[in-house]
């Protein structure tokens, strides 16, 4: 999938419920061969995402800590 695809295709993406009142927070978006990342406060069509591989997102997670949730 192209970056345009992507980013055609931004729906469905989900804010952290720990995002802060400032709106400092990343969401996240699933989709059939990835996870993307996304800054929260950037909206535009042409922002930044990250994209990580099935693996590669299921290796952060369980990397993740209770101190980092």
């Amino acid at each position: 999938m192209t970056k345009k695809e992507l980013v055609t295709a931004l729906g469905g993406w989900q804010k952290s419920s720990h995002s802060s009142a400032s709106g400092s927070c990343v969401e996240t978006r699933n989709t059939s061969g990835a996870t993307l990342v996304r800054d929260s406060k950037d909206r535009r069509t042409n922002a930044p995402v990250l994209t990580f591989k099935p693996e590669s997102w299921a290796a952060f997670l369980s990397a993740l800590t209770p101190e980092d949730s």
